[in-house]
């Protein structure tokens, strides 16, 4: 960019900083010069995730629950802050993340299109919503308000082709008007091996970690078959799980020194850490009855934060079935995929058996495919 300009970041999903992209977006801002204001969902991890950067940062109170009259107040409430803020920091690009932010800007939207105002929309879609999936009528609203707001905007972002073709068709927008950014850190890929797991949790520095990451209700999906299956692993192996369960004491006793759970919350800048003590990922998307847990999984791709973070840092993945990732194994040995939690011990094997191969194909695909630097290069000219 040829001057400073002031950007917006907003984003109203509980979990800021759990995307990749979330702290790509900013860095790539701050480092072309730009001041860049942020508005995020206040809740209790938030700051942590966001304490590297010396920005102005405001936090939101947003309701997520299902009581409509609510969520009507606070999509008021915030609506007018948002508003207010817009006019009063003149910003010129505001970036606008997950569609709970994009249908907060709904207002302003309907008054930038209707006064030709000079302010650039930019619309970073993580999730899918397709309507055919929707049972609920309010769910079938927020679709339509959804589909209606990404054609208002600038510019949309996804994060490959296989989502940049069905966010097109799904919310009827020129694929022209679509650009793609994988969901990942800046910087190339280079193996590197950590023991924070194991040191955190005890666990003996000769045991192999295979890691699986995930918020609770993610993970409820899956976890208790995922437990029983891993009695079956090799006992070189432990499984360590990443999430909101609440410590080693859920562990059954039979799998006791097997498997770990661990919820603590690391500052977005040292989540590495948590890749870098894996020996293999685990990458695991399993559908569910709700607004994105049917195609928007099938199609998961490059939108996949830990499926990348594992490969940035020279790790294999063990992924469920999905065609993007068969697609991305046919390129690449950085993985396998399985059809079911009885083939993880198979799995393990043969990754183990040829570790470095695998290791150094997660390293070449993140450097060749993921590396966002082209993408982000790409963005920034676009919003110029």
């Amino acid at each position: 960019m040829s001057k400073k300009r002031n950007i917006l970041v907003f984003q109203l999903h509980h979990l800021f900083g759990i995307h990749p992209i979330h702290h790509t977006v900013i860095q790539s801002f701050l480092e072309d010069g730009c001041s860049v204001d942020l508005v995020y969902a206040d809740y209790p991890d938030s700051e942590s995730n966001l304490s590297q950067y010396d920005i102005y940062k405001i936090g939101l109170r947003f309701y997520h629950g299902k009581n409509i009259f609510l969520y009507f107040f606070s999509f008021i409430s915030a609506s007018y802050k948002i508003w207010k803020l817009i006019f009063s920091r003149n910003y010129e690009v505001v970036v606008v993340i997950e569609p709970q932010a994009l249908m907060v800007m709904l207002p302003f939207l309907i008054c930038m299109r209707a006064f030709d105002l000079s302010t650039k929309v930019v619309y970073v879609s993580l999730e899918i919503i397709f309507m055919s999936e929707l049972k609920r009528w309010t769910w079938r609203q927020y679709k339509k308000i959804e589909s209606w707001s990404s054609r208002q905007v600038d510019i949309v972002v996804s994060q490959d082709s296989w989502r940049k073709e069905l966010l097109s068709k799904e919310n009827n927008i020129p694929e022209k008007y679509i650009l793609c950014i994988p969901n990942c850190e800046h910087g190339a890929s280079k193996y590197s091996k950590s023991f924070y797991l194991h040191d955190h949790l005890g666990i003996n520095r000769d045991k192999r970690i295979l890691l699986c990451l995930g918020t609770p209700s993610f993970m409820s999906v899956f976890l208790t078959d995922l437990l029983d299956d891993s009695q079956a692993w090799d006992e070189d192996w432990v499984l360590v799980i990443h999430s909101g369960v609440n410590g080693a004491l859920n562990v059954p006793e039979l799998l006791n020194g097997r498997v770990y759970f661990t919820t603590t919350s690391l500052p977005a800048k040292d989540v590495g850490l948590l890749y870098q003590s894996a020996d293999v990922g685990l990458a695991i998307y399993i559908g569910y009855d709700g607004p994105t847990g049917g195609k928007n999984l099938d199609c998961v791709g490059y939108s996949s934060g830990k499926f990348n973070m594992f490969l940035k840092y020279g790790k294999p993945v063990i992924t469920t079935n999905q065609y993007t990732f068969k697609n991305i194994f046919h390129q690449s040995k950085c993985g396998i995929s399985i059809e079911s939690f009885a083939e993880i011990p198979y799995a393990m094997r043969a990754i183990e058996s040829n570790y470095s191969e695998f290791s150094c194909q997660a390293s070449w695909f993140y450097n060749s495919e993921l590396n966002v630097k082209p993408y982000i290069e790409k963005f920034l000219k676009e919003i110029e």
